[in-house]
């Protein structure tokens, strides 16, 4: 009787740590434990109003009504910290022409340094079931112009929560959909991204 209150308790245990729906049933590592590391996006697919972006992992494509408007190769990764830190790393190279006729290659980079935690919790939102990303630092870079074109923000007072539809060992999946209300006007994003673990 003893050894099957230890095998249910620590089953129990194990699967404590399993917080979305399409999580592992158990897990040797909690959530934070499985979310820290370097990961790759592999797959994406968001709208940004009425323009629609698809990632394979390679090249993102921008249409708009189911036209191609453009494509261009992409790196895209994230890297997050037990400590509650995360950076993200994006590079894009706009080949010769892609903005108009005689415009030479580009390759803009793009680095993000901030925290993040976990949220969720209230209402229908289980705990640990969303990820909050607080920005404290953006740079952007552009080179292949005649001169070097970079920018840096400090403390941008850009946020987003991420909705955590599975956290593997080696997979993620985020989905989300969120209006701001922007000067410019308001700018609704939806998406869904796949990642894997490096």
């Amino acid at each position: 009787m003893k050894n099957l209150l230890l095998i249910l308790a620590v089953v129990a245990a194990l699967s404590a740590c399993k917080k979305g729906e399409n999580d592992p049933f158990i897990s040797l590592k909690t959530r934070k434990g499985r979310l820290s590391g370097d990961w790759k996006v592999t797959h994406a697919v968001y709208s940004i109003n009425d323009t629609v972006w698809t990632y394979n992992g390679t090249t993102l494509v921008k249409s708009m009504d189911g036209v191609e408007l453009s494509s261009f190769p992409v790196t895209h990764e994230f890297s997050f910290t037990k400590s509650g830190e995360y950076t993200i790393n994006k590079t894009n190279e706009y080949p010769a022409n892609h903005f108009s006729p005689n415009t030479p290659a580009i390759t803009t980079r793009y680095l993000e340094t901030g925290i993040w935690n976990f949220t969720g919790g209230a209402g229908d939102t289980k705990t640990k079931s969303q990820l909050l990303m607080q920005a404290e630092r953006i740079e952007k870079r552009v080179d292949g112009l005649s001169e070097v074109d970079a920018e840096a923000f400090v403390n941008p007072l850009y946020g987003k929560v991420i909705n955590l539809d599975m956290l593997k060992n080696k997979e993620m999946r985020w989905k989300y959909d969120y209006t701001e209300n922007k000067p410019t006007g308001k700018r609704t994003e939806t998406g869904l991204w796949e990642f894997e673990k490096k």
